[in-house]
């Protein structure tokens, strides 16, 4: 019998959580796969190094800062320097839009016929969809001069052109055999045109707890208390950077103003719904589908952060202070919380902890 290959996860010093939310196994093992070879083969800049925790649908995804601020600086540069490819990034990115729509209103179900061409469209999307938001949002940051006002205006209309298109995969997904959910892209392939099954003890214990890691030479699968103790590793490693000083939280500032107030803290997206009126909302990122319950905020606090990111855009638009890339909001305030945002300066005071 063949010897097992041991794969050596090596954890950078810069790891942090890029996002949490909402997810299938399924769609975060598309994006991992995606981050380390997808990205090269169409836009030619990639990452190093991903990982992700699953648990019942709700994802913990980490990365290199270094690798996000090469890629973003890169993307940009190329956005910046070569008009043509902003204009092809843009383009392909509508083109592959429209492609998807039409493909979410004829195709109801994965099957033999179509499951090539959804991961195909998948791939496609997901380089172009991070090319044009991650340029925009380091242009509007860095450069924001008249000819680069002309690059980032066809950046952005693409972004807001395809700003649903992940969710709709997700919601698609999530309609079809709750099998494919749990499953790598290549075994719903299989799956579907080899009849292959795998055990259901292996899709359910993914579901359970589950810990991906990909880099240039691995890719690696764990489950139960191995996955789990990968995830308190890659935890340890982000928190150990990120301390809260003298009760305060610094992030930016996404709409200026000053609030205070009673945590809510969002760990699933339908906890939106719990938002009362006044309270300040703290999450990781918020989504369109919620819009009408984050109204009702007196301010946001994000961990995650980008100019254009949805948690920005809604809180200009409701004329909410907001303050994003917090980081570490949702892991160290809890409901209930007395906090002061202030908005002017990205700056969140913890006044009183709840019992």
């Amino acid at each position: 019998m063949a010897r097992k290959k041991t794969i050596k996860i090596s954890i950078p010093k810069d790891v942090h959580i890029a996002w949490e939310r909402d997810f299938s196994f399924l769609g975060c093992y598309m994006i991992a796969e995606q981050h380390l070879k997808e990205l090269k083969r169409y836009i030619d800049v990639g990452y190093t190094m991903c990982a992700f925790y699953h648990k019942n649908g709700h994802v913990i995804f980490y990365r290199s800062e270094s690798d996000e601020k090469n890629f973003d600086s890169r993307i940009a540069g190329r956005c910046l320097e070569e008009e043509g490819f902003a204009k092809h990034a843009t383009e392909k990115l509508k083109k592959i839009t429209d492609e998807f729509n039409a493909f979410f209103k004829k195709q109801k179900r994965l099957s033999k016929d179509n499951v090539k061409q959804f991961f195909r469209m998948a791939n496609e999307h997901f380089a172009y969809h991070l090319a044009v938001f991650w340029s925009a949002d380091y242009i509007r940051k860095n450069n924001l001069d008249k000819r680069n006002k002309k690059i980032f205006g066809m950046l952005e209309k693409a972004r807001k052109y395809n700003e649903n298109i992940l969710p709709n995969i997700e919601n698609w997904i999530a309609k079809q055999d709750p099998i494919f959910s749990v499953m790598r892209p290549k075994e719903c392939v299989d799956y579907l045109w080899k009849e292959w099954k795998l055990q259901s003890s292996v899709l359910s214990a993914r579901d359970e707890a589950s810990f991906v890691y990909f880099d240039k030479k691995n890719k690696y699968v764990s489950t139960g208390k191995r996955a789990i103790e990968y995830k308190k590793k890659f935890d340890k490693s982000f928190l150990r950077r990120f301390k809260l000083s003298e009760n305060i939280l610094k992030g930016r500032p996404a709409y200026k103003g000053r609030y205070k107030g009673k945590v809510r803290v969002i760990e699933r997206f339908e906890d939106f719904k719990r938002v009362k009126r006044g309270e300040i909302i703290v999450a990781p990122v918020t989504r369109p589908a919620y819009s009408s319950y984050i109204r009702r905020a007196g301010a946001i606090v994000a961990d995650e952060g980008a100019i254009l990111s949805h948690t920005s855009i809604i809180a200009r638009e409701f004329k909410i202070p907001c303050v994003i890339g917090t980081r570490i909001a949702t892991k160290v305030l809890k409901d209930g919380d007395l906090v002061e945002v202030n908005a002017d300066k990205g700056i969140v005071k913890i006044t009183k902890k709840s019992k």
